[in-house]
Protein backbone atom coordinates (compact mmCIF):
# COMPACT_ATOMS: atom_id res chain seq x y z
CA UNK A 1 0.00 0.00 0.00
CA UNK A 2 1.40 3.30 -1.16
CA UNK A 3 -0.34 6.31 0.03
CA UNK A 4 0.33 9.59 -2.22
CA UNK A 5 -0.02 12.71 -1.26
CA UNK A 6 0.83 16.06 -2.44
CA UNK A 7 -1.90 17.79 -3.02
CA UNK A 8 -0.79 21.26 -3.94
CA UNK A 9 2.03 20.22 -5.93
CA UNK A 10 0.06 16.93 -7.65
CA UNK A 11 -0.03 13.25 -6.38
CA UNK A 12 3.30 12.45 -6.58
CA UNK A 13 5.28 11.87 -3.29
CA UNK A 14 4.63 8.72 -1.52
CA UNK A 15 4.51 9.09 1.75
CA UNK A 16 4.05 5.26 3.22
CA UNK A 17 4.59 1.95 2.36
CA UNK A 18 3.90 -1.22 4.29
CA UNK A 19 6.23 -1.49 7.14
CA UNK A 20 6.24 -0.29 10.50
CA UNK A 21 5.05 2.71 12.24
CA UNK A 22 5.75 3.38 15.86
CA UNK A 23 2.99 5.47 17.04
CA UNK A 24 2.49 8.54 19.53
CA UNK A 25 -0.46 9.17 21.07
CA UNK A 26 -1.96 12.04 22.67
CA UNK A 27 -5.28 13.33 24.53
CA UNK A 28 -5.50 16.58 23.08
CA UNK A 29 -7.49 18.44 25.77
CA UNK A 30 -7.83 21.97 24.37
CA UNK A 31 -7.81 24.03 21.40
CA UNK A 32 -7.61 27.14 20.06
CA UNK A 33 -8.15 29.87 16.37
CA UNK A 34 -11.53 28.09 16.23
CA UNK A 35 -11.05 24.58 17.23
CA UNK A 36 -13.31 22.97 19.05
CA UNK A 37 -12.75 20.66 22.17
CA UNK A 38 -11.23 17.29 21.15
CA UNK A 39 -11.17 18.64 17.04
CA UNK A 40 -8.07 17.74 15.46
CA UNK A 41 -9.66 20.18 12.00
CA UNK A 42 -11.88 22.31 10.93
CA UNK A 43 -13.04 22.11 6.84
CA UNK A 44 -15.50 24.54 5.25
CA UNK A 45 -17.69 23.61 8.61
CA UNK A 46 -16.49 20.02 8.59
CA UNK A 47 -15.40 18.96 11.76
CA UNK A 48 -12.76 16.50 12.09
CA UNK A 49 -12.42 14.92 15.00
CA UNK A 50 -9.15 14.18 17.09
CA UNK A 51 -9.83 10.57 17.63
CA UNK A 52 -10.00 10.41 13.46
CA UNK A 53 -6.91 10.84 13.37
CA UNK A 54 -6.34 9.09 16.31
CA UNK A 55 -8.31 6.03 15.36
CA UNK A 56 -6.62 5.88 11.81
CA UNK A 57 -3.17 6.02 12.80
CA UNK A 58 -3.77 3.05 15.14
CA UNK A 59 -5.68 0.44 13.10
CA UNK A 60 -3.49 1.43 9.74
CA UNK A 61 -0.19 1.03 11.80
CA UNK A 62 0.60 -2.24 9.57
CA UNK A 63 0.87 -0.83 6.53
CA UNK A 64 2.28 2.65 7.20
CA UNK A 65 5.76 3.63 7.58
CA UNK A 66 6.88 6.99 9.02
CA UNK A 67 3.32 8.30 9.06
CA UNK A 68 2.67 10.91 11.18
CA UNK A 69 -0.42 12.30 12.62
CA UNK A 70 -0.16 15.60 10.45
CA UNK A 71 0.15 13.47 7.45
CA UNK A 72 -3.19 11.40 8.32
CA UNK A 73 -4.83 14.70 9.41
CA UNK A 74 -4.11 16.44 6.05
CA UNK A 75 -5.50 13.10 3.70
CA UNK A 76 -8.19 13.52 6.20
CA UNK A 77 -8.59 17.59 5.24
CA UNK A 78 -8.20 16.66 0.98
CA UNK A 79 -9.93 13.65 0.75
CA UNK A 80 -13.57 14.63 0.34
CA UNK A 81 -12.40 17.29 -2.25
CA UNK A 82 -10.07 14.65 -3.90
CA UNK A 83 -12.56 11.60 -4.14
CA UNK A 84 -15.34 14.07 -5.24
CA UNK A 85 -12.84 15.42 -8.05
CA UNK A 86 -12.82 11.28 -8.81
CA UNK A 87 -16.48 10.95 -9.40
CA UNK A 88 -16.65 14.35 -11.28
CA UNK A 89 -14.35 12.85 -13.37
CA UNK A 90 -15.98 9.70 -13.88
CA UNK A 91 -13.45 7.52 -11.94
CA UNK A 92 -15.21 7.63 -8.72
CA UNK A 93 -15.05 4.94 -5.83
CA UNK A 94 -17.25 3.70 -2.99
CA UNK A 95 -16.84 2.42 0.54
CA UNK A 96 -17.19 -1.60 -0.77
CA UNK A 97 -13.74 -0.68 -2.80
CA UNK A 98 -12.26 1.28 0.10
CA UNK A 99 -13.24 -1.99 2.69
CA UNK A 100 -11.87 -4.31 -0.51
CA UNK A 101 -8.23 -2.09 -0.32
CA UNK A 102 -8.07 -2.13 3.05
CA UNK A 103 -8.66 -6.05 3.14
CA UNK A 104 -6.24 -6.79 0.41
CA UNK A 105 -4.02 -4.46 2.04
CA UNK A 106 -4.35 -6.12 5.57
CA UNK A 107 -3.74 -9.48 3.84
CA UNK A 108 -0.87 -8.35 1.96
CA UNK A 109 0.95 -7.40 4.82
CA UNK A 110 0.19 -10.74 6.54
CA UNK A 111 -1.42 -9.46 9.59
CA UNK A 112 -4.77 -9.59 10.83
CA UNK A 113 -7.50 -6.62 9.48
CA UNK A 114 -9.92 -4.87 12.39
CA UNK A 115 -12.93 -6.52 12.69
CA UNK A 116 -14.67 -2.97 11.82
CA UNK A 117 -12.96 -0.11 9.83
CA UNK A 118 -12.77 3.19 11.58
CA UNK A 119 -14.11 6.50 9.97
CA UNK A 120 -10.94 7.59 9.30
CA UNK A 121 -8.94 4.53 7.94
CA UNK A 122 -12.21 4.46 5.63
CA UNK A 123 -11.27 7.63 4.22
CA UNK A 124 -7.46 7.37 3.79
CA UNK A 125 -8.56 4.22 1.62
CA UNK A 126 -10.99 6.14 0.00
CA UNK A 127 -8.01 8.98 -0.79
CA UNK A 128 -5.75 6.44 -2.14
CA UNK A 129 -8.07 5.04 -4.48
CA UNK A 130 -9.25 8.13 -5.68
CA UNK A 131 -5.59 9.15 -6.02
CA UNK A 132 -4.91 5.95 -8.39
CA UNK A 133 -7.81 6.98 -10.49
CA UNK A 134 -7.06 10.53 -10.65
CA UNK A 135 -3.32 9.53 -11.79
CA UNK A 136 -4.76 7.70 -14.44
CA UNK A 137 -6.73 9.86 -16.68
CA UNK A 138 -5.36 10.69 -19.70
CA UNK A 139 -5.58 14.52 -18.84
CA UNK A 140 -4.63 14.27 -15.12
CA UNK A 141 -2.31 17.30 -15.35
CA UNK A 142 -5.58 18.99 -15.88
CA UNK A 143 -7.23 17.26 -13.09
CA UNK A 144 -4.79 17.57 -10.92
CA UNK A 145 -4.95 21.83 -11.69
CA UNK A 146 -8.23 21.14 -10.51
CA UNK A 147 -8.07 19.82 -7.53
CA UNK A 148 -5.42 22.35 -6.71
CA UNK A 149 -7.89 24.74 -6.58
CA UNK A 150 -10.59 23.65 -5.25
CA UNK A 151 -7.80 22.73 -2.11
CA UNK A 152 -6.65 26.07 -2.32
CA UNK A 153 -10.88 27.13 -1.16
CA UNK A 154 -11.16 25.74 1.73
CA UNK A 155 -11.17 27.54 4.61
CA UNK A 156 -9.05 25.43 6.96
CA UNK A 157 -8.77 25.32 10.52
CA UNK A 158 -6.23 22.83 12.57
CA UNK A 159 -6.13 22.79 16.24
CA UNK A 160 -2.54 24.06 17.33
CA UNK A 161 -2.06 20.90 18.99
CA UNK A 162 -0.81 18.95 15.55
CA UNK A 163 0.67 21.92 13.71
CA UNK A 164 -0.19 25.50 11.38
CA UNK A 165 -1.51 24.87 8.09
CA UNK A 166 -0.16 26.21 5.28
CA UNK A 167 -1.97 25.71 1.72
CA UNK A 168 1.29 27.19 -0.35
CA UNK A 169 3.02 24.23 1.19
CA UNK A 170 2.91 20.37 1.51
CA UNK A 171 -0.23 20.73 4.11
CA UNK A 172 -0.13 20.42 8.06
CA UNK A 173 3.36 21.80 9.67
CA UNK A 174 4.36 19.89 12.70
CA UNK A 175 4.01 22.64 15.53
CA UNK A 176 6.88 24.02 17.18
CA UNK A 177 8.19 23.18 20.71
CA UNK A 178 5.59 26.38 23.30
CA UNK A 179 5.10 26.20 26.86
CA UNK A 180 1.69 26.07 26.31
CA UNK A 181 0.84 23.57 24.03
CA UNK A 182 1.35 19.60 24.75
CA UNK A 183 1.85 18.41 21.11
CA UNK A 184 1.39 14.94 19.58
CA UNK A 185 4.52 13.41 20.33
CA UNK A 186 5.85 15.87 22.69
CA UNK A 187 6.01 17.20 25.78
CA UNK A 188 5.00 20.51 27.35
CA UNK A 189 7.54 22.45 29.19
CA UNK A 190 6.37 23.33 32.93
CA UNK A 191 5.55 26.38 34.25
CA UNK A 192 7.20 27.12 37.29
CA UNK A 193 5.75 25.57 40.27
CA UNK A 194 4.05 23.11 37.56
CA UNK A 195 4.46 19.07 37.51
CA UNK A 196 5.89 17.97 33.92
CA UNK A 197 2.82 16.64 31.76
CA UNK A 198 3.29 13.09 31.24
CA UNK A 199 4.84 12.19 28.05
CA UNK A 200 2.62 10.31 25.41
CA UNK A 201 3.57 6.44 25.13
CA UNK A 202 3.98 5.15 21.76
CA UNK A 203 1.37 2.41 21.07
CA UNK A 204 2.74 -1.00 19.92
CA UNK A 205 4.12 -1.10 16.66
CA UNK A 206 2.63 -4.04 14.26
CA UNK A 207 3.14 -2.87 10.85
CA UNK A 208 -1.74 6.35 3.56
Amino acid sequence: MRLQRDARTGLRRAVGTVGSLVLLTGVLAGCADGARPGTAAVVDGRTIPASEVSDALSQLGPLFNGATPQLVLQVLIDEPTLTQLASDKGVGINDAEATQFLAQSFQGAGVAAPAHYSTGAMAIARYQLAANNVQGLSDSATAVADLQKRLAALKVTVNPRYGTFDPTAAGVAAPTASPWIVTQGAQATPAPGDSAAPTPQPSASATP
